[in-house]
């Protein structure tokens, strides 16, 4: 049985979501654990109006090499907003 220090979450969160074949990466805010109804949840930033979110991950390329799938993307990193970086 996991302590509950442990247990790690991850809403409140950014992610990346991307396809492979199609060439298309998004980054998602984690608002709660569940899908995006009314701004709350797993949203895109783009839905996102309330919070200077926007989504700032360019896909580079994506690839399916000797059955891996591969995403390469760029994504501006804004230093004064990283809570482990101070």
């Amino acid at each position: 049985m996991r302590d509950k220090k442990d247990h790690r979450e991850f809403i409140f969160n950014n992610a990346i979501f991307g396809l492979v074949g199609q060439g298309f990466a998004d980054d998602y805010y984690l608002d709660a654990k569940g899908q995006c109804a009314g701004g709350r949840g797993a949203c895109p930033d783009a839905k996102l109006s309330r919070r200077r979110a926007k989504n700032d991950v360019r896909l580079l390329n994506s690839a399916v090499i000797n059955d891996f799938n591969m995403l390469t993307f760029r994504r501006y990193f804004d230093r004064a907003k990283c809570n482990i970086c101070k």
